[in-house]
């Protein structure tokens, strides 16, 4: 098996960034080099991005063997009519993997990302949407900032 050099997955990641950027209407991800235990990888911060589904985080992750991507749908519902039963939705979290074990063809991975990109994108949402999405968040951030106070005096 031939392993991706460091250069050719940096390349790599950069153009799936870009892919991203296009398919959701946002920025470009900034992708950086990060050590681990197996050597080094590429990957970028972990992005909020909105789908047919409603809301979801969105992370890529690149090394010499192996690359990942994953989106974590907030209405796993949604997400299960969008993406169908492929085996790749966790049907409790919402996390919809993909790993793929780079042979020396990291064009034909670029390509089959960008397809579940676009196939899953949602470049405009309704303002209704992103408005409930919001609201749902702040609840949920006053929520565990209530937790974290109780713990801290107890």
């Amino acid at each position: 098996m031939t392993k991706l050099k460091k250069a050719e997955a940096k390349k790599a990641l950069e153009i799936i960034a870009s892919n991203i950027a296009q398919a959701f209407n946002i920025e470009s991800p900034e992708t950086y080099s990060d050590n681990h235990i197996s050597g080094w990888e590429w990957r970028f911060d972990t992005v909020q991005v909105w789908t047919k589904a409603g809301h979801a985080k969105l992370s890529v992750e690149i090394d010499s063997n192996i690359l990942h991507m994953y989106f974590c749908f907030d209405d796993v519902e949604r997400a299960e009519q969008l993406v169908g039963d492929t085996g790749r939705l966790n049907p409790h979290s919402g996390k919809w993997n993909q790993c793929i074990w780079i042979a020396g063809d990291v064009g034909g991975v670029v390509k089959l990302l960008k397809s579940d990109f676009e196939r899953v994108a949602e470049p405009n949402p309704s303002a209704e949407e992103i408005q409930a999405w919001n609201a749902k968040e702040a609840e949920r951030s006053a929520y565990w900032a209530k937790c974290r106070e109780e713990f801290a005096n107890k």
